[in-house]
């Protein structure tokens, strides 16, 4: 009986020694024939990892999502994935940190770190308009009156702005559209020679301007002289008016031809009758303070067309 059991023991022991050495031996068998996979981005290395292709793959196609997702443009690299023994003392990674390897291997060649690009600001902006001269041949030299006042082209702008990793900015027009066409600007301008024109009396003082005055529109220039001073023909002409004339009392209307006539009013004395032709510089009256006048002095006017001129553009005035 002593003996039979000091034979199971040993059995026992010997059998359970055997499968210890089988499980160690396929152990080693496995190891030894396990494989694994050298993960490549071009020529790049990123690790070795026992997880099969499959999921190497998909592990590579989640990291290109996700920095798509996160603002990069697409990822056109490709992975190459290489089937190699174990190789001794490379330390195998899992499929996170493989994860981690992919998106830092990918992080300088995909995401857009260079520039940052601000969305077009939209801007309306009018451009000068340009200015076309004419010449009018009724208008005489250094008059000039507005035909057209044109109208100024507007664009419809987008401006893009960006700014580069070291701070810099810059921006570029994207889009340019004409919302409104411009109209050039007609300005005529006169050509012809204007009349030669003297100053009526000699030693005046002036005393008023031709514009506004007292709520209407002084038509003339007043000079102020004494009562009986010679009054001449300020050019050739004709004599259309003499005598009473309301307001301007006494007064003598001269007609120069082509629409032009002067006025001289506030007269002690006419010379000149209706139909009198008279020559520049030759006394046609005698200045005085008649009609609505305020002091000895001589009204003179210019009209061209029967509208009043201001004669400082036509005759050397002393202010």
């Amino acid at each position: 009986m002593k003996c039979f059991k000091k034979n199971s023991y040993k059995r026992y022991y010997i059998t359970s020694l055997v499968a210890m050495l089988t499980l160690v031996i396929l152990a080693i068998c496995n190891y030894s024939n396990k494989r694994v996979y050298k993960v490549y981005i071009e020529d790049r290395l990123v690790g070795i990892t026992a997880e099969n292709p499959e999921v190497i793959e998909k592990t590579y196609n989640e990291v290109k999502a996700k920095k798509y997702a996160q603002g990069s443009e697409p990822i056109q690299e490709d992975i190459t994935i290489s089937e190699d023994s174990i190789v001794d003392n490379q330390q195998l990674v899992d499929q996170e940190e493989l994860a981690k390897r992919l998106y830092a291997e990918l992080e300088e060649e995909s995401m857009v770190a260079v520039t940052h690009i601000i969305p077009g600001k939209v801007l309306e902006r009018q451009l000068p308009m340009e200015t076309i001269y004419v010449e009018d041949s009724t208008l005489y030299i250094g008059e000039s009156k507005v035909l057209d006042e044109g109208k100024e082209e507007t664009r419809q702008i987008t401006v893009q702005k960006t700014i580069s990793e070291n701070g810099e900015t810059s921006q570029r027009i994207v889009e340019n559209v004409v919302l409104d066409e411009a109209q050039p600007k007609v300005i005529a301008i006169g050509v012809k020679e204007k009349p030669a024109y003297i100053i009526p009396v000699d030693d005046y003082v002036f005393t008023s301007s031709f514009g506004p005055r007292w709520g209407r529109t002084h038509q003339g220039v007043d000079l102020a002289v004494s009562t009986g001073t010679e009054v001449k023909a300020s050019a050739d002409g004709v004599v259309i008016q003499s005598g009473w004339n309301g307001g301007y009392g006494i007064s003598v209307y001269v007609d120069h031809g082509n629409g032009i006539i002067t006025r001289y009013a506030h007269l002690s004395q006419a010379y000149a009758q209706v139909g009198r032709t008279v020559k520049q510089g030759e006394t046609i009256a005698l200045s005085g303070n008649t009609g609505n006048s305020t002091g000895p002095h001589l009204h003179f006017e210019i009209r061209i067309g029967d509208v009043a001129v201001n004669p400082a553009n036509y005759v050397d005035i002393e202010y």
